[in-house]
Formats: structure tokens, sequence, C-alpha cells
């Protein structure tokens, strides 16, 4: 990597990692400016947007945020998204949520409970799970990459993880009834409500696969 690849003094180059985690530049591969070429299809621009979004300090009398985006004209939901993200960096000094997602469990009837993900304001929705049966307490892995939640497919509740996109549902610790479960934000165990062998529910520490477990409460209640 060289100067350039930092950007400019006006619009740099920002590598960012997920919290807890870093950047690591493995390499690249120079692209021949012969290989990019603009686009010239007329019926090609046309179906592009470009927006533009200014904040200005009317007590300075001057413009503190200037974004330019351009598009497909059917990417206007994210890009307005992107703008509300500049917009509430600008005024808190927070990474905005305008274009993350969220995962909840929905009725599609009032028999069974499915599990869903759609954008952080309820549109593209997708449905995860099909099982026909009542799905629980979904909740994202760090990487969000899957989804655990609570199934009673089995005729008691189960902790299952499954991919986002709806693929590759496995039980985790299927011998035990587990209540609801959550995912550590700095690795890949579980935090569960379950009862493995015989006693009450308590809090225990899970491994990814469920082959292992740290009892992290041992109280007559129910935790």
């Amino acid at each position: 990597l060289g100067e350039k690849d930092s950007g400019t003094k006006e619009n740099p180059v920002v590598y960012r990692a997920r919290e807890g985690e870093e950047v690591r530049i493995m390499g690249g591969r120079k692209i021949p400016t012969s290989a990019v070429t603009p686009v010239k299809d007329a019926s090609v621009k046309a179906r592009m947007i470009s927006v533009e979004a200014r904040i200005f300090d009317v007590y300075k009398g001057s413009r503190v945020v200037g974004k330019r985006y351009r598009g497909p004209e059917s990417e206007w939901r994210k890009i307005a998204h992107k703008i509300a993200n500049e917009i509430f960096k600008y005024f808190t000094g927070d990474e905005g949520v305008f274009d993350t997602q969220i995962t909840y469990a929905g009725k599609p009837n009032r028999l069974i409970k499915e599990v869903y993900v759609a954008d952080f304001d309820g549109a593209n929705v997708v449905q995860v799970t099909r099982n026909r049966s009542i799905n629980n307490y979904p909740n994202w892995s760090k990487d969000a990459g899957q989804i655990c939640f609570t199934s009673f497919k089995s005729g008691r509740p189960t902790l299952f993880v499954i991919g986002r996109g709806g693929r590759g549902a496995r039980p985790v610790r299927p011998s035990s009834t587990i209540l609801q479960g959550a995912w550590s934000p700095v690795s890949s165990e579980l935090a569960v409500s379950g009862q493995v062998g015989v006693g009450n529910s308590e809090i225990l520490r899970l491994s990814p696969d469920g082959s292992s477990f740290v009892r992290l409460t041992s109280h007559p209640s129910i935790d």
C-alpha cells in the first residue's frame, strides 16, 4: 500500500473493524486502469441517482458536513440511511444504526411463531425459520452471521442456531432444556438459561457447539 491508498485530505480512506477486533490488511492486487471504464449506456445512466446532503452551522455560517452518493435508483433507501448515519454521527459522535437490521419473533398466524430479519425500520422482511412451531428469543451472533433462538419444535424448549439467511439450523445441546440464549459480544460463546441434567434452570456459559458448559449460578430458584 502507498500514500494514495489513504485517500485525500478532503476524502480520507478510513479502515475500521468491529469493536474488540482489528483491521488486518493482508495485501492486494493492482487493477489496471484499462479494466475500469465509465458508464456510457444512456439507459443505465437513467437508472442512476445522485443525492447530496449538507449540514450547515447557522451560527458559524459554514458547512460542517457535505456528502454525495450515487447509485441505482433501486438503492434509494440505502442511500437515505447512509445520509442519516452521517447526520447522526455529526451530532452525537456515535455510529448510526440506520443501515442495520433487527431480528424478531413474529406470528404468521395465532398458532405459530417464526423468526424474521428486517431492516431497522421494519422494511425488507425475510422469514428465517419455517418449522411451523413456536420460536422465540432470537439473538444475533457477534458477527451478525448467525441467530440463536429457542424452539418448541421437539415439544420442549431447545436452543437452535441458524444462518441469517435461514440455512443450516442445528440444535445446541439438544439433550438439555434451554429456555433462552444470547451470544457473547466478545466471543463465540453463549449465555443461556437452561436445565442440564437433574435440577432446576440455571444460567450457564455454553460453548458454540454445546459440548461444554460452565455453570454460573447455583440456586434453588429458577434462573
